[in-house]
């Protein structure tokens, strides 16, 4: 069975919940009340070098600002919006993502979202993970991918994150794969020479790996 955790605000009282869900997130983002009632929803699951979220949020915001500095964090959080807004703005690069948008969100950068009866699943994944899907990183923070584009990874994800507990441990690696082949493609840069020799170089690393282990 693979690592997952749960939180549900349900069944607590509304300043006990919140509090709470903000001890959980308080190491990598700063969060606050946004305008209606605050609730949420979170299911986690590890699978190697990705955790996979699905979240149903609302009346929260999560912000890194002055901690970017600090908190020597390099990965990038990728957010797919299956119902409600994930709003942003200047820090986050892009305005506003709806059903089916695709966000990148690099930790090494400023960032701020409010969820608005927001469901989402989010994985958050090592750089050199995504370098393997998109070649380089540095033109991704805040771009935003929408249908028809996204709907094979959305697919994807759901597929993973609910069939998770199910998975044997030598399927993770195949896992890891299909996640970035489907990212480059979602992200049209699957044939680049860049990607394509990155998506090369991190499975042969990976296998390296797991042959020492």
């Amino acid at each position: 069975m693979r690592d997952q955790f749960q939180f549900d605000s349900d069944g607590l009282p509304p300043e006990e919940a919140y509090d709470a869900y903000r001890r959980l997130y308080g190491g990598g983002s700063d969060v606050s009340r946004s305008a209606g009632a605050f609730r949420a929803r979170v299911h986690g699951v590890r699978l190697d070098s990705v955790l996979l979220f699905e979240r149903e949020l609302n009346g929260v915001v999560h912000a890194r600002a002055e901690r970017v500095d600090d908190d020597g964090f390099d990965h990038f959080a990728l957010h797919l919006v299956l119902a409600g807004e994930l709003v942003g703005g200047p820090e986050s690069r892009f305005e506003r993502a709806t059903a089916n948008d695709l966000v990148l969100v690099d930790t090494r950068r400023s960032s701020r979202t409010e969820a608005r009866g927001l469901h989402v699943l989010t994985a958050s994944m090592a750089r050199e993970v995504v370098e393997a899907a998109a070649g380089h990183t540095e033109p991704l923070h805040g771009r935003v991918v929408s249908a028809p584009d996204t709907v094979v990874l959305r697919d994807l994800m759901l597929s993973i994150i609910r069939n998770a507990a199910h998975l044997p441990a030598e399927a993770l690696p195949g896992v890891t794969r299909a996640l970035i082949e489907l990212l480059a493609a979602t992200l049209n840069s699957g044939a680049s020479p860049a990607a394509a020799s990155r998506r090369v170089e991190f499975a042969r690393r990976e296998a390296a790996v797991r042959h020492i282990v």
